[in-house]
């Protein structure tokens, strides 16, 4: 037999090379995608790891709560930012800036170019809304978008509370808790919307139990994340605190 014989026509070569090219075209964005999620969930809880180490650092050496500082600074967003936060964080600029959705919050810029917005309820909820490539796409909320909290809030919530006409869940006022500010975790996707006025699901998954400390599989962090790399300082009791 001839080598002619065993050698691939240029229609079996094209058609090979077809399907690899269809495969490629289907697959790659996926991955692509997949990879970009891992960046920014990783980017969030970096986030959420620099809050906690501002509280610690301001317990350890100060002797003060965040929530004390919020307080002290008159619970303004921009005193807060200016007088007590640009003192942690490596700020290349503050002021009123705009969400994706057109809605302005008072925030800051990072120095790794991370956009960070208090939420007008602040006070009540603690919510930061932070956005890990700052002006760089997709600018959505649950990718680059993230909303950090104190991970005991997140684990106390309950559907109790509407916000703006959309179902929210919260306990309420945070102040009643100050010791939860101390330690922060990323929030999950389906309750970032709060305070953005997007619709949200107004019940949770079918079996989580919001009302409990158990909610941790609905909740993409917990207060565990959070809590093992400052152990001293972080704990069930407020009595760490005072």
């Amino acid at each position: 037999m001839s080598n002619k014989d065993k050698a691939f026509t240029l229609a079996e070569v094209l058609i090979t090379l077809v399907i690899i090219g269809v495969i490629a075209a289907l697959t790659i964005p996926a991955v692509i995608n997949t990879t970009k999620d891992r960046e920014f969930e990783v980017a969030a809880k970096k986030a959420a790891v620099e809050m906690t180490r501002i509280a610690s650092d301001e317990y350890r050496f100060n002797d003060r709560l965040l929530y004390d500082r919020w307080v002290e600074n008159g619970k303004n967003p921009q005193k807060f930012i200016q007088n007590y936060l640009s003192k942690y964080m490596n700020m290349n600029s503050t002021g009123v800036m705009k969400l994706p959705d057109g809605t302005e919050q008072e925030g800051f810029i990072t120095a790794d170019g991370m956009k960070w917005f208090i939420s007008e309820d602040f006070d009540r909820d603690a919510m930061l809304i932070v956005d890990v490539n700052g002006d760089r796409g997709p600018n959505k909320i649950g990718r680059d978008i993230q909303s950090l909290m104190p991970a005991k809030l997140i684990q106390k919530i309950d559907k109790n509370h509407s916000n703006s006409g959309t179902n929210c869940y919260s306990t309420g006022d945070v102040g009643a808790n100050p010791d939860w500010m101390q330690s922060w975790a990323v929030m999950s996707v389906s309750n970032v919307n709060c305070n953005t006025g997007e619709n949200i699901t107004s019940d949770p998954p079918s079996g989580v139990d919001t009302g409990s400390d158990n909610s941790s599989d609905y909740y993409s962090d917990s207060s565990a994340d959070t809590e093992s790399a400052n152990p001293d300082y972080y704990s069930d009791s407020s009595s760490d605190y005072y």
